[in-house]
């Protein structure tokens, strides 16, 4: 991630960042390897959208190594995960959530018989300001015709 992507960021909101990327440090050592829901605490984790909407905030699970979110976005939900692991001094969380990660993620919170999407955005699109990974749940009736089946 480069210096430019991280300055989307106000310094404000940078400084609330790394408040939250140490009160997760911190509580992550409560938790096993396994995700379990936990308690979401709007004071630490309120996000907004690009036109400044709050975001809903549904459900937060954690484990040692990594940290998921629910988000109501309209008819679609969207699971957000990062891994509990801040480095400080590159001001992002650690990399590295591969497909497997995100495999076992949904499964985990109750999504192994739905459908997930990853979007891949436009580069004049590109919102890249934290190692974070985003798999959008497709609602009931809604037909993506590029999904494989297995049977």
């Amino acid at each position: 991630m480069t210096k430019e992507h991280r300055g989307v960021y106000s310094q404000f909101d940078l400084k609330h960042r790394r408040e939250i990327a140490k009160w997760i440090k911190e509580e992550s050592q409560q938790f096993g390897s396994e995700l379990e829901r936990t308690e979401f605490k709007p004071s630490r984790m309120t996000l907004l959208d690009r036109s400044g909407k709050k975001q809903e905030i549904k459900e937060v699970w954690r484990s040692r190594r990594f940290m998921v979110q629910l988000y109501q976005n309209g008819d679609w939900l969207r699971i957000s995960v990062n891994r509990s692991e801040y480095l400080p001094d590159q001001d992002c969380w650690r990399e590295g959530i591969s497909w497997d990660d995100l495999m076992q993620v949904k499964s985990q919170i109750g999504f192994s018989d739905w459908d997930a999407i990853e979007i891949y955005p436009k580069e004049i699109d590109v919102v890249n300001v934290t190692n974070m990974r985003h798999l959008w749940i497709v609602p009931d009736g809604v037909n993506i015709n590029c999904i494989w089946r297995k049977h």
